[in-house]
């Protein structure tokens, strides 16, 4: 798919630039522009090479050429962008040759806008309150057919769907559940600090570090009340679901979840090398372990009825990563868990993963029926559903107008985020307003001045991945259709039997 953070990964990068030749005391600058190129390859058949060519490339140099040394200076296109997530300076308007009229410039002072500035907490918590929102019923019976203990199909409960449609605050909703049916929940996700990069493990390395600060204040494995180290902690555990002397000699493979355990690199790489050339054989020793851990934490914990370990795997923006077994294995070992307790009335253990679906189609078990025992796919919201949500949003209890309400289902596609992006924009710019009938309409109640309204940028790569899912001969359809007419929308395709969902 299609990323909409391309300009904010060049700043990113840029800045990585300079910062590694100043630390090898030597000098650079970066130039970052953003727009359309030509990229292809020049020359002959002897001698050829692949460039890219365009006035965006030109004026990335001139800005290059501009900066003080060790910098990284930005067009207005570029800063338009990442706004909302880095910080820069306005140097105002520069020349640069080849350009008649001066230039907007800023400059990126390396850091990132403090998190209330950036947090798409404000957004939320429209979708979090909406009672009427289907996915979160249908969420909710999922979820309670976990506690009927009855033998039934699979041990995970799995949340999926597109970008933007409610996935996070579909996790929001499970852990607020588990809270109220008083279990433990250990949530894990798999994404770094910066957002950008999917870390191999770390969603599982966060899952255990919450279970052992749980277990660190629980008397079942802390009697004392005084300082036990965590390979004490973790021993006691696996000694109390039976794990025998020669399974406890596996102990440094758990340094795959519990990074701060310290056996010596050696020992723990050639443990972990050793455990994978038997995977075919046997279980890894790893799983076994892990899977013995849940098992003793959740049997003898004093503070809560059962636990969940909550997924929420997100997708990366790089273009390369490492690849492991260890997620697939993992989560196919607390499955089985999951049914066995189940089976045998024993303190629930639930596993549920919010994901993409596409980024989970490399482990095939994951889509498999046989392993679900619950399955919620969100999906973008109906012509009808936009007109709650909008009202709930907006508090408009009598309606929304007709045409507005056009604008924004187009606008968004019935995407949640989508919807709360274009009603933001709208009420920002002042474009509408709630009228004492409590009826939602444009202010100054022109309904031409919509077609005027710029498209909101957070929503180009919600519509590209969107574009992607579409077969070759309809995009070619949406294309001509495009530059036939500007007034055609999703009715005009519907005629041809295209999906509503291409709006």
């Amino acid at each position: 798919n299609h990323y909409i953070d391309d300009p904010l990964r060049a700043v990113l990068t840029a800045a990585r630039f300079c910062d590694s030749l100043a630390e090898e005391g030597l000098q650079g600058r970066a130039g970052v522009a953003t727009g359309i190129v030509w990229c292809g390859t020049v020359g002959s058949q002897i001698r050829r090479e692949y460039t890219v060519l365009g006035d965006t490339v030109n004026l990335s140099a001139r800005l290059m050429a501009k900066t003080d040394i060790n910098t990284v200076l930005v067009d207005a296109a570029t800063f338009s962008s990442c706004k909302r997530t880095l910080a820069f300076e306005s140097l105002g308007e520069i020349s640069v040759k080849g350009k008649q009229e001066q230039i907007q410039v800023y400059r990126f002072t390396g850091d990132l806008l403090p998190r209330r500035d950036r947090d798409r907490k404000g957004l939320q918590r429209s979708l979090l309150s909406w009672e009427e929102w289907p996915a979160r019923e249908e969420l909710m019976a999922a979820l309670e057919a976990q506690l009927q203990k009855q033998p039934g199909p699979g041990g995970l409960v799995f949340v999926h769907g597109g970008p933007g449609c409610g996935k996070t605050e579909l996790a929001a909703h499970v852990r607020a559940w588990a809270l109220e049916q008083e279990l433990c929940v250990l949530a894990g996700q798999n994404q770094s600090p910066t957002g950008t990069l999917a870390v191999p493990r770390l969603c599982w390395q966060e899952v255990f570090a919450e279970m052992l600060k749980a277990a660190r204040s629980d008397p079942a494995w802390n009697d004392t009340g005084e300082h036990v180290t965590d390979r004490e902690i973790i021993r006691r555990m696996l000694l109390a679901a039976g794990a025998t002397r020669e399974l406890l000699a596996w102990l440094p493979v758990l340094r795959l979840v519990f990074p701060a355990l310290y056996f010596g690199p050696n020992v723990v790489n050639a443990m972990v090398e050793r455990d994978a050339l038997h995977a075919k054989t046997r279980p890894l020793k790893v799983v076994t372990l892990c899977k013995m851990l849940v098992d003793a934490f959740t049997t003898h914990s004093t503070k809560s009825q059962g636990t969940v370990i909550l997924l929420h795997l997100r997708r990366s923006t790089s273009f390369f990563g490492e690849t492991t077994d260890y997620d697939g294995n993992l989560v196919e070992g607390l499955m089985n868990l999951c049914m066995e307790r189940r089976e045998t009335g024993k303190k629930p253990v639930m596993l549920c993963v919010v994901a993409r679906e596409t980024i989970l189609q490399s482990q095939a078990f994951f889509l498999n029926s046989r392993n679900l025992n619950g399955e919620v796919e969100v999906s973008n919201l109906s012509r009808d559903m936009t007109e709650k949500y909008v009202m709930h949003i907006t508090e408009a209890a009598a309606g929304v107008a007709p045409d507005l309400l056009q604008y924004v289902f187009e606008s968004s596609g019935g995407n949640p985020f989508g919807v709360e992006v274009v009603l933001q924009e709208l009420r920002q710019g002042g474009a509408v307003q709630v009228s004492e009938e409590g009826f939602l309409e444009l202010s100054d109640g022109d309904e031409a001045n919509l077609s005027q309204l710029e498209y909101p940028e957070s929503l180009i790569g919600i519509a590209l991945a969107s574009w992607e899912k579409l077969l070759p001969h309809q995009q070619d359809l949406v294309k001509n259709v495009a530059m036939c007419s500007q007034e055609a929308d999703c009715e005009v395709l519907n005629i041809v039997d295209l999906a509503e969902s291409l709006s």
